[in-house]
């Protein structure tokens, strides 16, 4: 993974956290009033972390790079959580939510190194990462979360984005369960909706896997 998306979801994911840091510290209301600060953090390193990458010659163990970066923006968000007044395992389940895209980011960034071992995995993965990950977010954004946001009604299609979309992206799932305006309705069944979007994650990964072993054992 590049140093500059790195150093891009860094920065932004500890803009979102020290923007409420600070803002508290000056005695003034938060920037985003009732929204999971960890799922805040997290958001930018969910985009980035199956982005499709380049060559092949990487460290054995360079997949794990950006859970390593995460880890303080996504934990300090977390704890502002739990100081604001969320329940670490009760409604909303802050620490399930957080520990499900950790491991949701890790899989999506695992099967972007695989599928950078072969040249038809990496196609394969970039054309599924785009239409998963960016792709159905944006769907939802377009078509279910600015409607709903207007008062408007959503048709046959859209609600069947509404539905889907949180389910397979990270991101839309990330933004559906961290915005002001749902985290504190959350309650533990829906933490469950983690383990269908890490699914796909390890879906990803496996494809990538099987690809990449498939096309370096079909070598001479």
């Amino acid at each position: 993974m590049g140093g500059t998306a790195i150093a891009f979801a860094w920065a932004l994911s500890l803009a979102f956290v020290a923007l409420d840091g600070g803002l508290a510290l000056a005695g003034k209301p938060p920037a985003f009033d009732g929204a999971s600060r960890a799922g805040l953090a997290l958001l930018p390193w969910l985009v980035v972390a199956g982005m499709p990458r380049r060559g092949r010659e990487q460290p054995r163990f360079a997949g794990l790079v950006p859970l390593a970066f995460a880890l303080p923006t996504v934990g300090l968000g977390l704890g502002l959580d739990v100081a604001s007044g969320a329940s670490v395992t009760g409604a909303p389940p802050v620490l399930w939510f957080t520990l499900g895209g950790l491991a949701t980011l890790l899989a999506w960034s695992l099967a972007a190194e695989r599928a950078r071992q072969a040249p038809r995995a990496a196609l394969v993965h970039a054309v599924t990462w785009l239409a998963v990950v960016p792709g159905f977010a944006a769907l939802w954004c377009a078509l279910a979360w600015a409607p709903r946001g207007g008062g408007g009604e959503l048709d046959g299609g859209a609600q069947w984005i509404e539905t889907l979309a949180p389910l397979a992206s990270p991101c839309a799932w990330s933004f559906h369960w961290t915005r002001a305006e749902q985290f504190a309705e959350l309650t533990s069944a829906d933490a469950s909706r983690s383990f269908v979007v890490l699914g796909v994650g390890v879906l990803a990964w496996a494809q990538a896997s099987w690809l990449a072993a498939r096309e370096r054992g079909a070598r001479p």
